[in-house]
């Protein structure tokens, strides 16, 4: 019995053995781990002391970095304004020439969710920009905003957008919004880029060249940049596009009962020429009268005509900045810009308004209602004949 258990106890005591120098071999020579990819982000976070605003949660905030805004290669703050996703239609324009009650010049403007020109913020670098001396009406109410045109091209490092929430903090004029464009500040270096543009079939063409630069000085301790631009486009009369070479655009819908349709009724008479059907009274120089006020589609006058569709305009743009850093929790900065432009362009020309009676004195010498004969004894040579008027004529 004990022979037995001898040799049991010494096998099973050379099994724990064989065992333990493995499990201590595989522990002294491990296998070498992957190395993890760094898979972090840089995360920027952006503030404003505000007195009073109390914020409890946290805002989606939409960037638009460097990238983005590379890949947009605007020539223009108008063109890169209108790159954002959130952006509706910006009736505050240079093109926008609907009454004489719009933006002159070369304007633009942000109308974030479409809620309408005015109701967006625009700050750079967390501070508000300077409203454009020219209004216009919108909805029969007179509206401002800064015109995004004053940002020189190639000075910003990234557009963020505050959609929600941002009357709360910032006061009714950013009902739609806030946009803050935070400037590239801190420049080593420099930079210069062009750009040339044509429109195919057109004379139209865009000249373009921005640049930067930027130094370090005091040790490090501060920095001056500065940005510039130069932008010229040749511009583009209306007659160069078939869409707007004419006001008459039934030619889009031919074959449907928008071709022939007009929903005006007349009741008064306009002047047309003695060859077109209609005619009610005959006049000299081969013209008649024809009854109503909306005159035939042959005879309507084209308002488009000597119109401009792309209006000519020269740009320049220059912008400044410095920093001083006198210690951690001491910073002195100025920032600085310049804007001038140019900007020619033929309108509509403005027509009598309807709802102004325009009178003419029965005596005048070209009322066609006056009288036969003149208080001298000469004949009216412009006077209706076949109607009913009294020979005394008509006011």
């Amino acid at each position: 019995m004990s022979r037995k258990f001898m040799r049991r106890l010494v096998l099973m005591s050379g099994c724990s053995l064989i065992a333990a120098t493995a499990a201590h071999a595989q522990e002294a020579d491990p296998a070498a781990p992957a190395p993890e990819e760094d898979v972090s982000r840089e995360i920027i976070v952006t503030g404003t002391q505000i007195q009073g605003a109390k914020i409890n949660d946290v805002l989606p905030v939409p960037v638009l970095d460097e990238v983005d805004i590379a890949n947009v290669a605007a020539t223009s703050g108008d063109e890169l304004f209108r790159s954002i996703p959130q952006a509706g239609g910006v009736a505050f324009n240079e093109q926008n020439d609907t009454t004489v009650n719009n933006a002159r010049g070369d304007a633009a403007s942000i109308n974030l969710r479409d809620l309408g020109t005015g109701n967006t913020l625009l700050l750079i670098n967390g501070r508000r920009m300077v409203l454009n001396p020219g209004f216009q009406t919108e909805l029969l109410v007179p509206v401002v905003s800064p015109d995004t045109n004053e940002i020189a091209p190639g000075s910003v490092r990234r557009i963020e957008v505050l959609r929600d929430g941002a009357s709360a903090i910032y006061g009714a004029d950013a009902v739609a919004g806030v946009v803050n464009t935070v400037l590239r500040g801190n420049r080593k270096g420099g930079f210069i880029e062009g750009e040339w543009r044509t429109s195919e079939g057109t004379t139209l063409e865009t000249h373009s060249i921005a640049g930067g630069y930027g130094v370090d000085f005091a040790g490090g301790k501060a920095n001056f940049t500065v940005y510039g631009g130069y932008f010229h486009e040749t511009g583009l009369p209306s007659s160069a596009r078939g869409y707007s070479a004419d006001d008459d655009r039934r030619s889009l819908v031919v074959g449907t009962p928008l071709f022939s349709r007009t929903p005006l009724n007349d009741d008064d008479f306009y002047l047309q020429p003695s060859t077109q059907t209609g005619c009610r009274i005959n006049l000299p120089n081969g013209l008649c009268a024809r009854p109503g006020i909306t005159p035939d589609v042959p005879v309507r006058y084209n308002t488009n005509f000597g119109t401009t569709l792309i209006s000519e305009k020269t740009r320049y743009n220059a912008m400044a900045l410095l920093n001083y850093e006198f210690s951690s929790s001491l910073e002195a900065y100025f920032e600085g810009s310049y804007y001038r432009s140019e900007s020619e362009r033929n309108i509509t020309p403005a027509a009598i308004l309807s709802a102004v009676p325009v009178g003419s004195r029965r005596n005048a010498y070209w009322n066609p209602c006056g009288p036969v004969t003149f208080p001298g004894g000469a004949a009216n040579p412009n006077r209706i004949g076949g109607t009913t008027i009294p020979t005394t004529g008509a006011d």
